[in-house]
């Protein structure tokens, strides 16, 4: 059987089967939080009177740049902007980060992270660290983490270390990420916050260094290292992706080599979808589906992936 080295871009969608919002959804979370009032005691708790002052101007530019909020933050010159947008990202962030939302996932048949891993998973615990798979995410929550040491757990009942295993798949937070879970490692020392922890205003702000944005260093690292194993793949599989220009061109999309790009275009029109066609030489293969459930993407892709021998 053939070997394949895929990956696969996850965009806000990917994240939307859990409770998460998509960018333009976050972006309005934030500024309804600014709006209600609700933001106002932990941000003045946090950083004082004078910075809590200073949020309807942060809300109303917010709202009326028309972007969403890392796009609006990568291009703002204000410092004091972007540290406190940082901290009200990560306070949006936790509240959806729930537990019970794979549950509900599961009842709902859009977890596809279950679906994905009853076809990827390797035969034993030690052989997950020679999977053949990457996934370079744009979202700030640590939903797929969990979801992957939660199923190598319950799947692999031995004693073996499934947290140094599950660690060894390369899950790339281009963005950043809002902390580390207690069982990952970070070559960064995020701030460790359990998955679905009860929120803290102190922790969510401990959290919110592991946030970056257009420019950042850590960012631009982050880039370097996801265009490394795009220019490796022989599969790229995008998901829940909105296909930004500016995103694309931070891939050095037209240099990888893959001989399969395709993903999920919910949202995309007729002419930008000729425009990708043709930027990617031909070989996008794009569906106006979900990316989960019965008749979703990740269906579609693993049986075609399984009916052609691939091994991971």
């Amino acid at each position: 059987m053939p070997e394949r080295y895929i990956v696969f871009v996850l965009g806000a969608g990917a994240s939307d089967p859990y409770g998460f919002p998509s960018g333009l959804g976050l972006r309005n979370e934030v500024c309804k939080d600014i709006r209600s009032g609700t933001a106002y005691d932990d941000v003045r708790n946090v950083f004082g009177i004078n910075v809590s002052n200073s949020l309807p101007t942060f809300g109303s530019n917010l709202m009326n740049a028309g972007l969403s909020i890392d796009e609006w933050l990568g291009a703002h010159r204000r410092n004091d902007f972007k540290e406190l947008g940082r901290f009200l990202i990560s306070r949006c962030i936790s509240r959806h980060e729930k537990i019970l939302a794979f549950e509900k996932a599961d009842h709902e048949k859009r977890h596809w992270y279950a679906k994905l891993w009853e076809k990827i998973r390797p035969r034993t615990l030690d052989e997950l660290s020679s999977m053949n798979v990457t996934f370079i995410t744009f979202n700030y929550d640590r939903s797929l983490e969990h979801a992957l040491i939660t199923m190598a757990r319950a799947t692999y009942c031995s004693n073996n270390d499934h947290e140094s295993m599950v660690n060894s798949i390369p899950i790339i937070h281009v963005h950043g990420q809002l902390g580390r879970l207690e069982w990952q490692t970070s070559r960064d020392k995020l701030t460790i916050r359990k998955y679905g922890e009860e929120r803290n205003a102190s922790l969510e702000h401990r959290c919110d260094s592991g946030i970056h944005f257009l420019g950042d260093e850590a960012a631009e690292s982050d880039f370097d290292i996801a265009r490394a194993h795009l220019q490796r793949a022989n599969e790229i599989h995008f998901l829940g992706f909105g296909f930004h220009p500016d995103n694309l061109k931070r891939f050095s999309i037209d240099q990888v080599k893959a001989e399969v790009i395709s993903g999920t275009c919910i949202g995309i029109g007729s002419t930008e979808y000729e425009s990708l066609s043709r930027r990617f030489g031909g070989r996008l293969f794009l569906k106006r589906m979900n990316i989960e459930g019965d008749e979703g993407y990740i269906h579609h892709m693993l049986d075609r992936l399984e009916n052609s021998g691939t091994q991971y």
